[in-house]
């Protein structure tokens, strides 16, 4: 057998285990998949909120997304907000909140594009709003406080340049719900109480049906 011979015969089995190893790596990210899609599948369907569900939504369409071969942990969330958001830069409004109460960090949850905090009776918060460092997308936050008797009041923010400020006094616990929301143009917004930067949010005794706003 010539030297010519035996080379070919060695690149064949080369190229045969690589083919091996491809299909080998092909199964097992399909079987891993297959697990993450189901479990995701699941959340979705077994959330409580619709909170919950658009947050299981968006982590089910990230992860279809990455079984594309040029999509990956770095570069999802980029692709998914130029599919899914329409944002004419390709991402959507991203926002940090932090809560403090007598002069204390209080804890905030995350939820898919806002956050979630509990406000205790007869307490004195401060909200800070903050768009994410490194978008240039634009919007608002709108702002749900509701109470434990289902009384519900919504606000917007303006929209978000840089740090943005509110205080939030109640005789009564509240939940506190913030979602950021891409948006452009002002009259695009919806048609809901605005509540400026420097606004502190006054909710009257629950006998009253809405709230008051003041400044600093």
């Amino acid at each position: 057998m010539s030297m010519g011979s035996g080379t070919k015969i060695l690149l064949a089995e080369l190229i045969m285990i690589l083919v091996v190893l491809i299909v080998f790596w092909i199964v097992i990210v399909f079987i891993r998949s297959n697990a993450e899609l189901r479990y995701l599948r699941d959340a979705l369907r077994d959330a409580d909120s619709a909170g919950e569900r658009r947050y299981w939504r968006r982590q089910l369409r990230c992860r279809y997304l990455r079984l594309l071969p040029f999509v990956g942990p770095r570069n999802v969330e980029r692709i998914y907000g130029f599919l899914f958001h329409g944002a004419g830069d390709g991402r959507a409004l991203h926002i940090h909140m932090r809560l403090y109460a007598n002069g204390e960090e209080q804890r905030v949850y995350t939820l898919e594009g806002g956050y979630t905090a509990h406000l205790a009776a007869d307490t004195d918060y401060t909200v800070l709003l903050r768009r994410s460092g490194g978008t240039t997308a634009s919007g608002f936050c709108t702002l749900t406080l509701t109470d434990g008797a289902g009384g519900v009041v919504s606000y917007r923010t303006d929209m978000i340049e840089g740090d943005y400020t509110l205080r939030i006094m109640s005789d009564r616990s509240l939940l506190l719900t913030a979602e950021a929301v891409g948006c452009k143009k002002p009259e695009h917004m919806p048609d809901i109480p605005v509540a400026a930067n420097g606004t502190v949010v006054v909710i009257p005794p629950a006998e009253r049906s809405s709230a008051d706003v003041s400044y600093f």
